[in-house]
């Protein structure tokens, strides 16, 4: 609470968080680890777990699309998982990185789901048909998509910015 300054809740997480989440449709966060195989969904008025998504390795980056219903999950099998969270299923497992995915976000109106890997490739998908649309060699880390468009930010060295336009 800013205002009284205390905390109002806190979790036991069971490791060190990679990634925290706020859910946008409810009072709910995700949570990811690289200490563990889950991706976790707490409930933010009871601070219990109402949803555990398995996967086969650890975990970095999460990421909901706006509508709150899909969860990307980054999985150091280097695959992007996305779960259907009204029903737990993963309904795509989007391969081609050959190395851990590192950052994961969706278009401001979930149309499109950026993946950025150690392997310095940068891939765009369709999230509702699992397909890839574009690869790129980025040599660094990315700024993630614009807030009104499909403008995508990303480092083309040390000292310079570009972006892509989808």
């Amino acid at each position: 609470d800013l205002v009284s300054g205390q905390t109002k809740l806190t979790f036991q997480h069971g490791s060190l968080p990679y990634s925290i989440k706020f859910r946008p449709n409810k009072n709910q966060l995700a949570t990811s680890s690289s200490q563990s195989t889950e991706a976790q969904i707490w409930d933010l008025d009871s601070g219990t777990v109402v949803e555990r998504l398995h996967h086969p390795d650890g975990l970095a980056e999460i990421a909901w699309n706006p509508d709150g219903d899909l969860l990307a999950t980054a999985c150091a099998d280097y695959q992007i998982y996305l779960w259907d969270v009204t029903n737990t299923n993963a309904v795509h497992l989007l391969s081609g990185h050959s190395d851990v995915p590192q950052e994961v976000s969706f278009s401001f109106d979930g149309q499109f789901l950026a993946s950025r890997a150690w392997d310095g490739t940068l891939r765009f998908w369709d999230p509702w048909t699992g397909q890839q649309i574009f690869k790129q060699f980025v040599p660094g880390f990315t700024d993630g998509f614009s807030r009104a468009g499909y403008q995508y930010g990303y480092n083309v060295s040390s000292h310079e910015k570009g972006f892509f336009e989808l």
